[in-house]
């Protein structure tokens, strides 16, 4: 037990005091919030249980590009994890670019939009504002210097990156089927 020594009223005298106690309060949680924890746990060892099954292999499909030096490969795992893969550091990021454009095309399309100020080309009169605001902020500056002050490969890693979007790209004006559900 924790004591400490307190002087007594006594002349002379030390006796040991028991130190002042802090209340504590304990009670169960309503039952109500039992249910639901075990309701969210049971869920999520279900899941997990689930997933420890072997999935059901995926198609493979394999596409013609140019723009690259040799095969890369992107494996999309059971969470939709692409995993990317290639021999040469600059065709992992044309690899990056295209699986970017393959499950986001329409977003980069919405973003490039929204940077170049032709919102309103697409969507209306309403985005004129918008547009005009982002003209005003186009970057004016050195672009050499820019890229420089990042990595010194930073303009060829940015530039993959755009060839595996436009790699896509092209590949959907060769085969429409492939145009994400955004542009229907």
């Amino acid at each position: 037990p924790y004591h400490r020594h307190a002087p007594d009223t006594r002349r002379g005298a030390v006796r040991e005091q028991e130190p002042s106690m802090e209340r504590s309060v304990v009670r169960p949680t309503p039952p109500a919030s039992w249910i639901w924890v075990s309701a969210i746990f049971l869920a999520c060892a279900s899941m997990a249980l689930a997933n420890d099954r072997e999935p059901a292999a995926l198609p493979t499909t394999i596409y013609d590009v140019d723009g690259i030096s040799s095969k890369v490969e992107i494996r999309v795992d059971r969470w939709g994890v692409p995993h990317i893969r290639a021999d040469q550091l600059y065709d992992v990021f044309f690899g990056q670019g295209f699986n970017a454009a393959r499950d986001r095309l329409w977003q980069l399309d919405l973003w490039k939009r929204r940077g170049d100020g032709t919102l309103s080309e697409v969507f209306g009169k309403r985005f004129v504002d918008k547009d005009r605001a982002a003209r005003l902020f186009l970057f004016r500056g050195n672009m050499r210097a820019e890229w420089l002050a990042y990595s010194s490969d930073t303009k060829r890693i940015a530039s993959a990156f755009v060839a595996g979007i436009n790699a896509y790209i092209e590949l959907v004006r060769r085969d429409p089927g492939l145009l994400p559900f955004g542009f229907a």
